[in-house]
């Protein structure tokens, strides 16, 4: 990861390495929330089902799809 690159870059770069390694499901902590948008790019290009909580703590959880077409969040 580097802050060099947006959050939305290096959230994708995280979950294409996690999909590489076999996981299926991740979960990440955020300082502060993130927008629809960043939401919806990292969705598409992850190829993952996103799921955001903004109760206590901001995070994101990834679920990664087999087929492109299925992102929902």
């Amino acid at each position: 990861m580097s802050v060099r690159h947006t959050d939305t870059t290096n959230l994708i770069q995280l979950a294409s390495l996690a999909r590489a390694q076999g996981i299926k499901e991740l979960t990440v902590l955020m300082p502060y929330a993130l927008e629809y948008r960043q939401m919806d790019a990292i969705s598409h290009q992850a190829r993952a089902q996103l799921e955001y909580s903004n109760e206590n703590r901001e995070w994101v959880r990834f679920t990664f799809t087999q087929d492109a077409e299925t992102c929902q969040h």
